[in-house]
């Protein structure tokens, strides 16, 4: 018996069965290929005949009494659907970024980059905190009960904090600062663009050829990257106090990966590291970056054991 997790993003659904701790069979289809979810289930459970006792989904979008829309594409899923499509009664859909709460039990050490060792020991209270700037910015904040909680939130569209806001004001025109009045507008994919566009009157690069042409030596794709540094330390110590992640700060995404991974992070930690109230507290979180893909995959799993009490298949 296993759990079958599915992870549907932007561009593609990926599918894997989850049994005696460990992801196999894994899939990944294309969504532009096909005309919705159920078909790439029909065609992942044709082709390995799984036998399953639970059914685990996630996506980026809301969701609500078992019915979700993607946000990226137009496609609905539904808790009866799912189930009379895999013929499994135990379905269970959930949020991505709730997927990537639920994996921190999960993830290998292999599948953690460390930016900041920390002491969780210190103030330990059980609780983490993911932070996903991907195609989209929102976070997860996590707690340990014994079982993990992860909760769905929308933080991307809250408004920006004005230490952000201050330090933008400082390096472009007043005129633009309204182009990020929000979180996922300072810190989405494609923000790390509209930054570097604000700052040289220059959108010619997207995010991945700023990281690149920084890593090259181009200073003002380096001056780009240092100020989203600091813009996301400001954020994250704002964060880290609403909600005393002790346990840890989880960045994820590939923003999170490319931007965090310049300089060693160094402008996001001194921006981190003003003083502030309990400023102690912050100064000794665990800080890394999740590396691991299949991230989403073992949170799912994760759910799907705590939902319908399967601890035969751990």
């Amino acid at each position: 018996m296993s759990i079958l997790v599915c992870d549907i993003g932007g561009t593609n659904t990926r599918i894997a069965q989850f049994q005696a701790g460990e992801l196999t069979a894994f899939e990944k289809y294309p969504n532009q290929s096909h005309p919705d979810f159920y078909t790439i289930a029909a065609l992942y459970l044709d082709k390995h005949n799984p036998t399953i006792e639970a059914v685990a989904l996630d996506l980026a979008g809301p969701v609500a009494n078992g019915k979700a829309q993607l946000t990226n594409i137009d496609w609905t899923i539904t808790s009866e659907a799912l189930a009379k499509a895999t013929k499994c009664n135990n379905v269970l859909i959930i949020n991505d970024l709730v997927a990537m709460g639920m994996s921190l039990s999960r993830l290998p050490d292999n599948g953690l980059d460390v930016i900041r060792d920390g002491d969780p020991r210190s103030f330990d209270n059980g609780q983490s905190l993911v932070i996903n700037l991907g195609t989209g910015f929102n976070i997860c904040p996590v707690k340990e009960t014994p079982d993990l909680i992860a909760l769905a939130v929308e933080a991307g569209h809250a408004s920006t904090p004005s230490d952000v806001l201050n330090l933008l004001s400082n390096h472009i025109d007043g005129a633009r600062l309204s182009e990020f009045d929000t979180v996922e507008k300072c810190f989405a994919g494609r923000r790390l663009s509209g930054l570097y566009d604000a700052l040289w009157n220059n959108g010619a690069k997207n995010g991945s050829e700023i990281v690149s042409a920084a890593e090259s030596g181009d200073e003002q794709a380096q001056e780009t990257l240092r100020l989203f540094q600091a813009m996301l330390g400001l954020y994250t110590g704002s964060t880290a106090l609403n909600y005393l992640p002790q346990r840890g700060i989880c960045f994820a995404g590939s923003v999170a990966r490319g931007v965090l991974g310049f300089e060693n992070a160094a402008h996001f930690l001194n921006a981190l590291d003003q003083d502030r109230l309990f400023k102690e507290r912050i100064d000794v979180m665990p800080i890394k970056i999740m590396s691991l893909d299949e991230a989403p995959l073992l949170g799912c799993a994760q759910a799907a054991m705590q939902s319908f009490e399967l601890e035969s298949t751990s």
